[in-house]
C-alpha cells in the first residue's frame, strides 16, 4: 500500500468516526490510538461521559480482571485496562448504546 493510499484511508477513518460517534468519544478514541497515550487526558475524556465511566469501572472491577482491591479512579482503571483494551471496550460499549 502506498503512502498516499494509507493517508487517504486514515482520513476516511477519521471522517467516519465523526459521523458515527459524538465529539467527546471521537477525541477519546483518538487519544487511545496515540502511539504514546496520556492516561490523564484519556481519564478526562472518560469523565465527560458519566455512563461510560461507570461502565468502565464496573467492568474493570469484574472478577475476570482479578484485582485484589476495588478500582474507583477512572485514570487507574484506564491504566489497568491499557489503551488497546480500553479502545476495544469503548467501541463495544458505544455500539451497544
Amino acid at each position: 500500500m502506498s503512502f498516499q493510499s494509507e493517508t487517504s484511508l486514515d482520513e476516511a477513518f477519521r471522517q467516519s468516526l465523526h459521523l458515527a460517534f459524538p465529539p467527546v468519544l471521537v477525541r477519546l478514541l483518538q487519544a487511545l490510538v496515540n502511539p504514546t497515550p496520556s492516561f490523564p487526558i484519556i481519564a478526562n475524556f472518560l469523565r465527560m461521559d458519566p455512563m461510560l465511566t461507570s461502565r468502565v469501572l464496573h467492568i474493570v472491577n469484574a472478577p475476570s480482571y482479578g484485582f485484589e482491591s476495588k478500582i474507583a479512579d477512572i485514570e487507574r482503571a484506564a491504566i489497568a485496562i491499557g489503551s488497546n483494551g480500553l479502545f476495544r471496550l469503548v467501541i463495544s460499549l458505544s455500539m451497544q448504546q
